[in-house]
């Protein structure tokens, strides 16, 4: 009887491991899909009405919050608080951007997109940063279909494969 519950305690444990791993690539796929609406909401304010980074943060924080994921919430909020103190916008950017290094595993490859963003927004003319939106959400959206094919493929693979590993232990202790 104890081997039993051991044995189905073993798989259990299995599937909510690779259910853990699905989950993770879950979230990357709604942070960029987050960040890239906050960067089609900024183009469109900074081309129709020339809105500073400030008030842009400000805005998106109040239009959106039923929508936001909070972990992307509360990057945008520390942002927007930076600048309330008299920060520049790259220098909040950095700092809120250690905010989300810490919370996600992004590959090298979007962290630097995300430190190109804070680098140079809010620094040149309004038609070099509605190009560096456009540039990033192209980005963004080739990295999303990488994680939305990744997750299609493998969020079922995961969790059998967690089960049979947890049925494999299992027999092997048994």
């Amino acid at each position: 009887m104890i081997k039993l519950v051991g044995a189905s305690l073993l798989m259990c444990t299995g599937t909510l491991i690779s259910k853990i791993y699905v989950q993770k690539l879950k979230n990357k796929i709604l942070i960029l899909d987050l960040f890239k609406e906050f960067l089609i909401y900024t183009k469109q304010e900074i081309n129709f009405n020339l809105t500073p980074p400030d008030i842009i943060l400000k805005n998106y924080l109040i239009k959106f919050k039923s929508n936001f994921d909070f972990e992307f919430y509360n990057y945008i909020k520390k942002c927007s608080e930076n600048m309330q103190t008299g920060k520049k916008f790259p220098e909040s950017w950095k700092i809120s951007f250690c905010y989300i290094i810490k919370k996600m595993d992004f590959c090298t490859e979007i962290l630097n997109i995300f430190e190109k963003f804070g680098a140079e927004f809010g620094t040149t003319n309004a038609e070099h940063q509605i190009n560096l939106c456009d540039f990033i959400i192209n980005k963004l959206e080739y990295y999303n279909k990488i994680f939305r094919k990744d997750y299609e493929k493998n969020s079922k693979l995961y969790l059998t494969l967690g089960m049979c590993l947890g049925a494999l232990v299992a027999v092997l202790l048994i």
